[in-house]
């Protein structure tokens, strides 16, 4: 574990982030692997000199003020009899390597908010993320994430109401919602619908929303739950899913089924 010594850095798109020297490390031992030179401690042993070197020049370096100087130092250190020449030279050319992908991503006009891969962007620009009127993208990766993940896990608060009408209870993690996005709020009222025709609920669709206002649903957590699966990768929802979710179609099914007779 190597001690910070500065506290933040700067990123390229101008974002304030806690400083994490762990990362450097990591990014060091992948390039040492990547040439069967060094160890994990050789890798900590420049990443403190690195930090130690910043220090001196910066309260808040940029991305590439980092790794300009991990450049150097890995060009200028000598552990134990190794030179570590070649790892600078792996470090550099997987540095332009990911500078090259960057371009290519800004070209395309997606600002990658989660490092997806440069084919992932491109099918992303194409089919899912949001444009305006001018086809110009308006939303991330992880802004759509979020959008899905915010009009498919508040339907949970319909459950959370049904449960509340049978027993009085509400979820112990329940939090208010008092500012639903009205395609929240059309996409609730659609599905309240429908079960009230069902006969799958009781109560009036005011109520409901009185409810989820003041006494509180387990959504928000549902909702938080889906957005971290997706951006972690764990699950991905099908094209319609992605396409439709917080439209004025908010079709999010691929598939229907029709009874016969």
């Amino acid at each position: 574990m190597v001690k910070d010594l500065i506290n933040n850095i700067t990123k390229r798109d101008g974002q304030i982030l806690k400083f994490e020297p762990d990362k450097i490390t990591r990014a060091i031992y992948k390039a040492m692997l990547s040439v069967k030179i060094g160890s994990m401690r050789d890798a900590e042993i420049i990443t403190q000199k690195v930090v130690a070197s910043l220090s001196n020049d910066y309260s808040e370096p940029t991305v590439e003020q980092i790794q300009d100087r991990v450049e150097n130092i890995l060009m200028a250190t000598e552990i134990d009899g190794k030179k570590f020449n070649d790892v600078a030279k792996s470090y550099i050319l997987y540095r332009e390597r990911r500078r090259t992908i960057r371009l290519e991503k800004e070209r395309i006009g997606v600002r990658d908010d989660l490092k997806l891969s440069l084919n992932a962007i491109k099918v992303l620009e194409a089919r899912y993320l949001f444009k305006d009127m001018d086809g110009k993208i308006i939303e991330t990766p992880g802004q759509m994430f979020r959008r899905v993940a915010e009009h498919v896990g508040i339907i949970d608060a319909i459950y959370d109401y049904i449960r509340y009408k049978e027993t009085g209870k509400i979820p112990d993690d329940s939090s208010k919602m008092s500012s639903l996005s009205p395609t929240q709020i059309e996409l609730l009222e659609r599905a309240f619908s429908k079960l009230t025709v069902e006969k799958g609920i009781n109560g009036s669709f005011d109520d409901f929303m009185n409810f989820v206002q003041t006494k509180g649903t387990a959504a928000q957590k549902t909702i938080d739950q889906f957005e971290r699966m997706m951006t972690d990768l764990e699950y991905v929802p099908n094209s319609p899913t992605l396409m439709n979710a917080g439209t004025a179609l908010g079709q999010l099914s691929a598939c229907f089924v029709l009874p016969i007779g």
